[in-house]
This record gives C-alpha cells, sequence and structure tokens, in this order.
C-alpha cells in the first residue's frame, strides 16, 4: 500500500499534492456529492470505492432528497414512503441520533438510489454485479466481511470477528431503520449496504456485514428500509496522467487527508 497526505496551498486555496517517487497503483479523484461532502476512496481489485457512507442530502442534479425524522417527530411518515428519502439513524428503538451522519452516514431507502442520481457524478451506486466482482477478487468467502470491516469495537459490538480492515474499506455497524414500522436496529451489529439492482417488486438486493461473524452475506431487502449507501466506479488513469487535475482541482477545507492505493 502507498499513502500520501495532502493539504491545502494558503497561496492558490487548491489543494497542493506531493507524490511518491514511484507508484504501483492507482490515486483517487476526486469524489465529491450533491452536499458538497467529499469522500476518501480506496482502490481494491479493478473498482474503486468510496471509504465512507454517503451522506447528501442532495441529488447529483442539486434536488433536496425528502428527509423524515425518527418516529417521535414525524410517525407513520416513513413506512407509508414509495419515492426517495433519507433518514438518521440510531439506537435500538424510535429515536434518532441526532448526530448520526457525522460518523456513519445517512440511511436511505431504495427509492432514492432507483432515482439513479444519488451518487456523486462519476460514480455509482453498486450493482449486484459491483458486489460479486469485489467478492470475486477478495476470493475469500469466509473472511471477506473481516477483510471490509472497520477493527476494534468503537463502531462494532464485540466480538467483531475477523476485522482487519485490510484494504481500507472501513465498514461500520451502522444497523438500519425499518421499512415496516420505522424504528431502527442493529446498530453496533450489523452493516447493511444497498445494490441498486431490483430484486423482485418489492425487494433490492443488498449486502450485510455482522459483528459476530467475518463473511459477508446478501439476497433481497425491502426497498422502504432505510440502509447505508457506497459508491464504487471503475479504475481512472495511472497517476501520471490525472496528477495536473487533482493538484490544482480546488474543493474542501480540509487541512489534511490520506489517499490510500492498492497496487
Amino acid at each position: 500500500m502507498t499513502t500520501w497526505t495532502h493539504s491545502p496551498n494558503e497561496e492558490s486555496s487548491a489543494w497542493d499534492f506531493s507524490s511518491p517517487s514511484s507508484l504501483s497503483g492507482t490515486i483517487s479523484q476526486l469524489c465529491r456529492d450533491g452536499s458538497g461532502n467529499n469522500y476518501p476512496t480506496v482502490v481494491i481489485g479493478n473498482q474503486e470505492w468510496m471509504s465512507e457512507n454517503l451522506k447528501t442530502t442532495k441529488y447529483n442534479d442539486g434536488t433536496a432528497i425528502t428527509f423524515v425524522d425518527d418516529e417521535a417527530a414525524e410517525a407513520n411518515v416513513w413506512e407509508d414512503l414509495t419515492t426517495g428519502a433519507y433518514s438518521r439513524g440510531g439506537p435500538d428503538g424510535t429515536a434518532a441520533d441526532d448526530n448520526f451522519e457525522d460518523t456513519y452516514g445517512f440511511l436511505y431507502n431504495w427509492y432514492a438510489v432507483d432515482t439513479g442520481n444519488l451518487a456523486p457524478d462519476g460514480w455509482r451506486v453498486p450493482t449486484e454485479t459491483d458486489w460479486t466482482t469485489l467478492e470475486s477478487f477478495i476470493n475469500n468467502a469466509a473472511y471477506d466481511g473481516g477483510y471490509l470491516k472497520e477493527t476494534g469495537t468503537t463502531h462494532w459490538d464485540s466480538p467483531n470477528s475477523g476485522a482487519d480492515d485490510r484494504y481500507g474499506f472501513t465498514a461500520l455497524g451502522t444497523g438500519f431503520r425499518s421499512g415496516s414500522t420505522g424504528n431502527y436496529s442493529y446498530l453496533g451489529t450489523r452493516s447493511y449496504m444497498w445494490a441498486s439492482t431490483s430484486n423482485t417488486t418489492s425487494t433490492a438486493y443488498y449486502r450485510l456485514l455482522g459483528s459476530s461473524v467475518s463473511y459477508m452475506s446478501g439476497g433481497g431487502a425491502s426497498k422502504d428500509h432505510g440502509i447505508t449507501v457506497r459508491c464504487v466506479r471503475d479504475l481512472i488513469p495511472p497517476w501520471s496522467s490525472v496528477y495536473s487535475e487533482l493538484k490544482w482541482h480546488t474543493w474542501g477545507n480540509e487541512t489534511t487527508d490520506v489517499w490510500k492505493v492498492w497496487g
């Protein structure tokens, strides 16, 4: 793995990148959502993935996504939706965590995914094929979930089986919001992530990681559930052909960031 940092150039307010002397891999270009949030990314095999969950409040065309509060504030609203919406998450029960998105991102129903405008420009919500491509690259069905999970028990309940986060994907135990009750469940014990591929009239594909297992599983989840989103795209050209764009592209206000490259 090759890592390096970038920081704002004070004179131009642009990002000034320092490249390593040699590179065996691919560096990420910018990943910026409709709300202006920037995301770190990692390259795994022939795919580039966001290494944080999506937290946009706008589609990539600038249109606001409908926000639905928890059951205490907006009872029986989440359950009746058949259009795109997002929500905060929270511990088991009816009350959301007001700062949930700062760590875990937002929870989106599949109808928001199905608009085709949820991901940052140039990115996509992974299809079922994208997920199987990732699984095929990892090529270890017994431990692929552990390889994608954040280590430790800050955002996962113990024992967080098999977690080593070897690719920097850093999946967290986000839980989900039920489409039938509007309640929250499984914070710390499960991570659900949407696929953009419909399974049946009422369900769509997803991936699941758990605190007590080291593998990744999947299936079909009700489209009205609130689930996290990771976005993906195919590999960009090598560092040498994108360095100028990266170096002078102005974005964000962070003082530092780390890019990870997997060759």
